[in-house]
């Protein structure tokens, strides 16, 4: 499990799209125009709340880990309620 520090729109998955559409449009019709070039954004309001949230990336494709680590979460969150 990893623990993300960063907003996500940060994160280089959503850098690296709107790049991307932004030098092939015609490959990503559904986003040209709408979806902005990350690597040039800053958000406030997502800035904010980003301390105060609880991120993880986790595999999908994998459902006992996905279980697992689920499980994880849980004891700790009870362990400090």
């Amino acid at each position: 499990m990893v623990w993300c520090m960063a907003a996500n729109y940060k994160e280089p998955v959503m850098r690296n799209l709107g790049k991307a559409v932004l030098e092939n449009p015609s490959k990503y019709p559904q986003r040209a125009g709408v979806m902005p070039d990350y690597r040039q954004v800053y958000l406030p309001n997502t800035e904010r709340i980003q301390p105060r949230l609880i991120q993880m990336k986790l595999n999908l494709y994998d459902l006992d880990e996905g279980q697992k680590q689920a499980d994880i979460l849980g004891k700790a969150i009870n362990h400090f309620n």
